[in-house]
């Protein structure tokens, strides 16, 4: 075993090395939580002052949804199919 590498032992009592392990896939960042997240805000304080913040609020909202939805979507057609479900499935 190299210097810097980590030795785990699995539930079976056997000893796993770091570079056997898959590869996590996540999500690339996005700014839509952030939008959505400021949507609800301005809708929030629209329900204490006035109907037009809670419209606005709404709107940005959809909008956030909109662009995280485009987004999954985009990521989802570009990842690579490695569990072998594709084709004439």
């Amino acid at each position: 075993m190299r210097a810097g590498t980590f030795l785990r032992v699995s539930a079976h009592g056997t000893a796993m090395h770091d570079e056997e392990e898959t590869e996590i896939h996540l999500p690339p960042p996005s700014f839509s939580p952030v939008i959505i997240a400021i949507g609800v805000t301005i809708a929030c304080f629209g329900l204490l002052s006035t109907p037009i913040l809670i419209a606005a609020g709404g709107v940005i909202f959809l909008i956030g949804l909109a662009t995280w939805l485009i987004d999954d979507a985009r990521a989802f057609g570009d990842a690579p199919d490695t569990g072998g479900h594709g084709g004439g499935h």
